[in-house]
C-alpha cells in the first residue's frame, strides 16, 4: 500500500500518537505505528496495550490500495521537518518500507527494513459514544492535575467520572487535596480513567464525543474528535468516598481572593521557592477584613484588593497546591481551623485542601525582609511570622469537629505524646552534637599536646 500525505498532517499525527507510543517498549511491534486504509482514507494507530489512539488524515491519499504496514514512530520523526505544504509518500508491504521526503526539492527516498503488520496487537473493542460538552476535556484536565503518583495507590491514578442520580461529577484526588467538578452531563457508566498524556494534550478541538464499554469483564473509556479516535482501559477498584468529606456549609473564617491579587501570587510565589523542599508552604493569615499570605525568602504578600471574614485566624498550606486551585479559577475559601480542611465552592466545582500541620509552640518573630519580584509593589520590608513544624496532613474521610467525646480525646494526647516525643529527639539530637564537639576538642588538644612533646624533645637533643 502507498499513501501520500501532507507533511503539516505527519507532524500532527506524530505529536499524538508520541502520548501513546512508548519509545522503549517492551515489544518492538508497540514501537510502531500502523498505517491502513478506510475506503479512500489513511489511517495511523498507535497502542501500548492499555490505550488505542487512531489519526484519520484528512487530506492523504491512498495511492496503491493494498495491506497495511507498521513504521517506527522515531523512523517517522525525522520527516515532519520542513515545510508543511510538502507531500511525504509512505509505501509499505512485509519486507520493506519506503519513506520519500522532498528535500530542498528533490524527493529522497529511504529504505527500511519492515515488520509484519500482522503482528500488531488487535485493537479495542469498538465503544460507541455520544457528543458531551466541550468543558468537560478542561475540567478533566485540572482533575488530571489532583490525581496521585504513587503506584501504591492505584485507584486514584485517576478521574473518577461519577455518574448517578445526584448528577455527573469529576473527581480527582490524591488524597491530600481534592477536586470535583459537577453540572455536565457525561453520556458514560461511572468509572475512573487514568492519567493519560493524550487526554491532558491540549491541542484537541473540534466536537468531542465520550462513551463507555465492555468487553471481557475490561471497561473502557473512549473519546473520538473529527481527528482522533482514542480508547483506554479504565482503572479497576471502588473509588473512596470523596462526598464524606465535602463540606456541606462554609467555614468560620472566608476569604475571597480579588482577580488581581490571583495574578499578583502567580507571579510571586513561583519565584518564592523554597529550595528543595518536599512541601514549599506559605501561610495565609486574615484578621480585620484583610488578607495577607506569608511565603519563603521571608516575603509578605499583601492583598489589598482580596476580603477576609471572621476572627483573626491563619493556615497553613503547601504551597504548589494552593497555587494550583488559584490557577484553576477558585477564588472564594473558608476554613473552620489551622487543622481543617481549606475549602473552595465556586467555578463550577468544588476543591479541598488538607493544611500542613502544626506541631510544637509557635515562634513569633519579627526581621527585615526584601523581596526582589517584579511586579510586586505590595511586599513591605518587615513582618511577623510563625515558623511551625510542618507535617503532611491526610484527607479525613469526615470534617473535622470538636473533642466531644472520649474518641477525640486519646486522640489528642496521642498528638501531645507525639509532640513531646518530637522534642526529645531534638535534644537528644543536641546531646549528641554535644558529645562530637567534645570529641573533636579532646583530639584537638591532644594533637597540640603530642606536637609539644616533639618540640620538647628536639630541644632536648640540641647540645651546646
Amino acid at each position: 500500500m502507498q499513501i501520500a500525505l501532507k507533511r503539516s498532517e505527519l507532524k500532527e499525527a506524530i505529536a499524538g500518537l508520541s502520548r501513546v507510543i512508548a519509545r522503549r517498549a517492551s515489544l518492538p511491534v508497540l514501537e510502531h505505528i500502523r498505517f491502513s486504509a478506510t475506503g479512500t482514507k489513511a489511517v495511523a494507530t498507535g497502542t501500548d496495550l492499555e490505550q488505542t489512539l487512531s489519526y484519520f488524515f484528512e487530506s492523504a491519499t491512498v495511492e496503491r490500495p493494498g495491506k497495511p504496514f507498521l513504521a517506527n514512530l522515531e523512523a517517522l520523526k525525522p520527516l515532519v521537518k520542513g515545510p508543511d505544504k510538502d507531500t511525504i509518500t509512505l509505501e509499505g508491504n512485509e519486507q520493506s518500507l519506503s519513506l520519500t521526503n522532498p528535500v530542498a526539492g528533490q524527493p529522497i527516498t529511504v529504505t527500511l527494513e519492515a515488520i509484519p503488520a500482522d503482528e500488531f496487537p488487535t485493537s479495542s473493542p469498538h465503544t460507541s459514544v455520544k457528543p458531551v460538552d466541550g468543558l468537560f476535556l478542561v475540567n478533566l484536565r485540572k482533575a488530571f492535575e489532583c490525581v496521585s503518583v504513587d503506584d501504591s495507590r492505584g485507584v486514584i491514578k485517576g478521574v473518577f467520572l461519577d455518574v448517578g442520580d445526584q448528577g455527573s461529577h469529576i473527581v480527582g484526588t490524591d488524597g491530600r487535596r481534592l477536586v470535583a467538578y459537577n453540572g455536565i452531563a457525561l453520556p458514560v457508566e461511572s468509572c475512573i480513567v487514568p492519567a493519560s498524556k493524550f487526554l491532558a494534550w491540549d491541542k484537541l478541538d473540534g466536537e468531542i464525543q465520550i462513551g463507555t464499554g465492555k468487553a471481557d469483564d475490561t471497561t473502557w473509556f473512549a473519546l473520538r474528535t473529527p481527528r482522533w479516535s482514542y480508547q483506554v482501559r479504565t482503572l479497576p477498584g471502588t473509588f473512596p468516598n470523596y462526598r464524606q468529606i465535602l463540606p456541606t456549609s462554609q467555614g468560620r473564617h472566608a476569604l475571597a481572593v480579588d482577580e488581581q491579587d490571583a495574578k499578583l501570587l502567580m507571579q510571586v510565589l513561583p519565584r518564592l521557592a523554597c529550595g528543595n523542599s518536599k512541601d514549599p508552604a506559605i501561610t495565609i493569615q486574615g484578621e480585620n477584613g484583610r488578607l495577607v499570605v506569608l511565603g519563603a525568602s521571608d516575603a509578605k504578600i499583601e492583598m489589598p484588593g482580596s476580603g477576609y471574614t471572621g476572627k483573626a485566624a491563619a493556615i497553613t498550606l503547601n504551597q504548589e497546591f494552593f497555587l494550583e486551585a488559584v490557577k484553576a479559577g477558585f477564588r472564594k475559601f473558608s476554613f473552620d481551623d489551622e487543622q481543617s480542611p481549606i475549602h473552595a465552592d465556586d467555578n463550577g466545582g468544588r476543591f479541598v485542601l488538607m493544611p500542613l500541620r502544626m506541631d510544637g509552640p509557635v515562634k513569633t518573630q519579627t526581621k527585615e525582609v526584601s523581596a526582589d519580584v517584579p511586579q510586586a509593589d505590595t511586599v513591605p520590608e518587615t513582618r511577623t511570622e510563625t515558623e511551625p513544624k510542618k507535617e503532611d496532613a491526610v484527607m479525613p474521610e469526615t470534617n473535622t469537629t470538636e473533642n466531644t467525646n472520649p474518641l477525640d480525646k486519646v486522640l489528642a494526647a496521642f498528638e501531645a505524646t507525639k509532640a513531646k516525643i518530637n522534642e526529645a529527639k531534638h535534644a537528644l539530637g543536641d546531646i549528641a552534637e554535644a558529645i562530637k564537639q567534645a570529641v573533636r576538642d579532646q583530639r584537638s588538644q591532644k594533637s597540640d599536646l603530642d606536637a609539644a612533646r616533639a618540640t620538647l624533645a628536639k630541644l632536648q637533643a640540641i647540645r651546646i
